[in-house]
């Protein structure tokens, strides 16, 4: 019977820990402030620029003295960021998520820009390694 119940316990205590991780969703994961330690080379000039993702899925990326106000939504291991219009420029950015921890994030992906004015685009690839700040 003391086998049992230590196989219960035991049983029991995997279960909540199980349940425990799997609650901790990449939305809570990547809500935050995050500063960037390695890009790509496309993107060289965004290293040390800080990303802000906010519970209720608005973003603030803070590049040299300009802040970029969007939206960031995630779907399975893919984020997107939406950022508003500035200057007649739309960007946007769709990225894999490689790695999400409490204190480490990377992203592989493409910024799009697009000139409102002229109906021009174009594709950028960039890949970032963050910590948490």
């Amino acid at each position: 019977m003391f086998k049992n119940i230590k196989l219960f316990t035991t049983m029991a205590l995997l279960a909540i820990a199980v349940f425990a991780f799997s609650s901790c969703s990449k939305e809570s994961k990547i809500e935050g402030k995050w500063k960037i330690t390695k890009a790509s080379a496309d993107v060289s000039d965004d290293k040390g620029s800080t990303w802000t993702f906010k519970e209720n899925g608005s973003c603030t990326i803070a590049l040299d003295e300009e802040d970029w106000d969007g939206d960031w939504s995630i779907s399975k291991d893919e984020l997107s960021i939406d950022l508003e219009e500035v200057d007649d420029i739309k960007i946007s950015g769709e990225f894999t998520i490689d790695e999400l921890s409490g204190s480490a994030m990377s992203l592989s992906g493409t910024w799009t820009i697009k000139d409102i004015d002229y109906g021009d685009s174009y594709k950028v690839k960039a890949s970032y390694d963050f910590e948490k700040k």
